[in-house]
Parts: C-alpha cells; sequence; structure tokens
C-alpha cells in the first residue's frame, strides 16, 4: 500500500475512538469494508489526538511491570487473553472472509492490532498488510513476522517505538519508517500524539 493509503489509516485510528463496530472494557475496534479489502483498527484507552496524563501513565504501568498483559510470555496472554474471548467472535461473525484484512493502530493499539493477526490466521482470514503509527516494541522481532507486509511509523523521535518497553528482549516487529521532523531532538512524548501521524501522512 502506498503512503495515502497509510494516511487513510491513520485517520481510522482517529475514528475508532469516536465510532467504533464495537468496543469492550478499554478496547475499541473498528471494521471499514473497502472495494478490495477492510480494515481492522484497533484503539486502546485513551489513544485519541489529546493524552489525558493519567491514564497514559496507567497504562504504561502496566506495560511496565506485567509484561503478560499484553505480549505472550509462556503462551500465557493474561488480560488480552481475556479480552480477546469476548471480542474474537464479534471479529469473526463481522468480518467478510472473502475480502482481505489490513491491521493498523495506534500505540498500544498498533501492538495490540498485530497480535490480533496472529488470531484471524488462525481462523483463516487473509492478512494483507498491517501498519502501525507509534507502536511499542514487540515480544517478537521482524523475523517472526513473515506472512505479510509491515510497516511501523515513527513521527520525529516519538519516544514509544524507541525505547518502551525498557525490557529485554523487546523488539520492533519490523524496522521503523520516520516521517516528520518533530518537535525535539531528543525521544519525547509530545512526538508520539497521532495528530502528527495523521498530519504528517496526509
Amino acid at each position: 500500500m502506498n503512503n495515502a493509503i497509510h494516511g487513510a489509516l491513520a485517520h481510522l485510528c482517529v475514528d475508532v475512538q469516536a465510532q467504533p463496530t464495537f468496543s469492550h472494557n478499554d478496547f475499541k475496534l473498528l471494521v471499514k469494508p473497502f472495494t478490495h479489502c477492510q480494515a481492522l483498527v484497533v484503539g486502546y484507552g485513551c489513544s485519541h489526538l489529546l493524552y489525558k496524563q493519567q491514564k497514559m501513565l496507567r497504562g504504561w504501568q502496566r506495560v511496565m511491570y506485567s509484561p503478560g498483559w499484553y505480549w505472550q510470555i509462556n503462551n500465557n496472554y493474561k488480560q488480552f487473553n481475556e479480552q480477546q474471548r469476548y471480542l474474537l467472535p464479534l471479529l469473526t461473525n463481522t468480518l467478510d472472509r472473502s475480502k482481505p484484512v489490513v491491521l493498523a493502530g495506534h500505540s498500544t493499539g498498533a501492538s495490540i492490532s498485530l497480535m490480533l493477526s496472529e488470531e484471524l490466521l488462525k481462523h483463516n482470514f487473509i492478512i494483507q498488510e498491517w501498519v502501525g503509527f507509534g507502536c511499542p516494541r514487540m515480544y517478537k522481532g521482524q523475523q517472526y513476522w513473515q506472512g505479510f507486509p509491515l510497516t511501523s511509523y515513527q513521527y520525529g523521535n516519538d519516544i514509544v517505538p524507541l525505547q518502551l518497553p525498557i525490557k529485554w528482549p523487546f523488539q520492533q516487529p519490523v524496522k521503523l519508517t520516520k516521517v516528520g521532523c518533530g518537535f525535539n531532538i531528543k525521544p519525547n512524548w509530545g512526538d508520539h500524539q497521532l495528530e502528527n501521524y495523521v498530519n504528517a501522512l496526509n
């Protein structure tokens, strides 16, 4: 896909917060049909244009101190597994099996969308592509994700793709694609806002 399509996906990351197809607890999912494919965009908590600092810190405390919360350790998804038991049947009944799926998300939503790609493959869906905006490092590196194209965008010096989580051996699922000049020469939170990615790709 080209940058114009990725820009449209960034806009859908905004839409998922206000107009999700369905949601459960902090998870929000948006299914958008297109002529030759369908987009599945994942939002989590307060990943819209302006962050609420308290909720951000709470979310990252979970990421930093409870790694099993959102990535796989000994095949145990913990809270993510609990959420997907509710969400996955909704997804499999909503998505069109005749069309390939493009997954996208911002921040934690990006990492969750990539994990969902694993589950959808198990249910015989065709994954066309994954696009992440400000995605944290994952529990599996590029050598694992070989079945479909991946693009992981970093705006400016967004701190999240560079340094979080601060645990070994987490790594980016694919080499970062950098966009925008950012607001600071050092890694920072300001560059992480979704509006930066939307503006840079449109």
